[in-house]
């Protein structure tokens, strides 16, 4: 019987997201998610565990969850995956980490702030006109959210406090025509400029 790796993976080059996982077959887990991934990812680590660990560690860093099993990079984060990587067990984060929130079933349990609940509105709300663009318009047409507009929603995610009300103005400003507001994404710039 295979034993289980909770493993950590993330975009090559970059600090992230970071993907907490458990698999039996961790390299066929990594070429199974780079089919999917517009970036070439890269195991950062991996020791023996169980579900039970991964879960343990989903629930520790709820605070920076991004989507999935894909997690905000933070120093925390990273200090608590060198920890882990360096011991060989998660036990030790155990001794030095509290859950914060819980990722499964409906997300009971899960401390949800003001701040969190705005965030989460302001990023489903963000993504759903992005389609409601793409089915519009179609894919040859501006569909993405203007940079300023993802760097205002990833600051939020990273330091968790609600933004100036000059960026909320301007999050709102993208919601209120998205069309106006969207840009062309890069891989559409870069085919069309060939």
């Amino acid at each position: 019987m295979k034993k289980s790796l909770v493993y950590f993976m993330k975009p090559v080059g970059m600090d992230g997201p970071i993907k907490i996982g458990c698999s039996g077959a961790v390299e066929d887990r990594l070429l199974s998610l780079a089919i999917w991934s517009p970036f070439p990812l890269e195991i950062i680590g991996t020791v023996q565990g169980t579900m039970a660990d991964e879960h343990f560690l989903h629930d520790c860093f709820a605070d920076q969850h991004s989507h999935h099993e894909w997690f905000l990079s933070s120093p925390r984060l990273r200090d608590i995956i060198d920890l882990i990587v360096s011991a060989g067990t998660v036990d030790v984060a155990r001794e030095r980490l509290t859950p914060v929130g819980c990722l499964r079933g409906n997300n009971r349990g899960r401390k949800w702030t003001e701040s969190m609940r705005r965030r989460m509105s302001y990023s489903s709300r963000i993504r759903h006109v992005q389609s409601q663009v793409r089915k519009e318009v179609g894919e040859n047409a501006p569909w993405h959210a203007p940079d300023d507009v993802d760097a205002i929603i990833e600051r939020w995610y990273r330091t968790r406090k609600t933004p100036p009300a000059a960026d909320i103005g301007r999050l709102d400003q993208y919601l209120a025509d998205p069309i106006a507001h969207s840009v062309v994404p890069s891989w559409l710039r870069m085919r069309k400029a060939a």
